[in-house]
């Protein structure tokens, strides 16, 4: 380690996004671990404990796999049905952390979109089986959509995270549809021109800032990283 702060020096100083200071560099990018998580996207203490190895190992932020932001129009669960059970495993996996100096960003999802069968800007093919196309989605249930993101970021704050990562790449998961052009056939406001395609995503920055205020970013990969940090008290 030694070797790579006199080789890398800015590896291991600080750097702030927004006002959540990070002690370093080095962040665990966001990925589902395949074990430890509750059905509906919270916390067990095996998924807990592997967190605090990693912010023991010296990471200066972390993040949460995809985890879902509504619970309404596609009928899933999710952190928004178990409110007071996803601030208590939050709390307790930010004091864990805590003491190593590191910070913890969860990574909020639209959802999955045509990936799992589940609604889409335009009828599209799933991913599993072609020949089954999923149902688009209407106007309201986008403005609700919105919403559950926005409401499930305060809860984020709530349960002790320092920010959140809203999960914007991976070709046919929901955010991403609706930014390709080939995917998203919609003639309203939320399709046609790139302004139009990229509507929701700037609709969900606004709804998160609604619920309380929150320093945003639009950051891409092929411009469809979206992420939001917390903002100056």
């Amino acid at each position: 380690m030694m070797n790579a702060e006199r080789k890398y020096p800015n590896l291991s100083s600080p750097i702030r996004i927004g006002a959540v200071e990070i002690k370093n560099r080095m962040m665990m990018a966001p990925m589902d671990t395949g074990f430890g998580n509750t059905e509906w996207g919270g916390f067990t203490q095996e998924s807990i404990d592997y967190f605090v190895r990693r912010a023991e190992g010296g990471f200066g932020l972390l993040f949460s796999g995809g985890t879902n932001g509504d619970c309404v129009v596609d009928g899933c669960d999710g952190i928004l049905n178990h409110p007071d059970e996803f601030i208590r495993q939050g709390k307790a996996l930010n004091e864990r952390i805590a003491p190593y100096g590191c910070k913890m960003f969860i990574q909020l999802s639209m959802n999955v979109g045509r990936n799992g069968g589940l609604k889409t800007p335009s009828p599209l093919p799933t991913l599993a089986n072609p020949d089954v196309i999923t149902e688009a989605l209407t106007v309201e249930e986008i403005h609700t959509k919105v919403e559950e993101m926005g409401r499930a970021a305060k809860l984020c704050k709530d349960a002790g995270f320092a920010g959140v990562d809203i999960h914007a790449m991976h070709w046919g998961h929901l955010l991403d549809s609706f930014a390709l052009a080939f995917m998203n056939h919609r003639d309203d406001e939320y399709g046609g021109s790139l302004e139009n395609r990229i509507r929701v995503a700037k609709e969900i920055v606004e709804a998160i800032k609604r619920e309380f205020l929150m320093k945003s970013s639009l950051r891409s990969s092929a411009w469809r990283r979206l992420r939001l940090w917390k903002n100056k008290s």
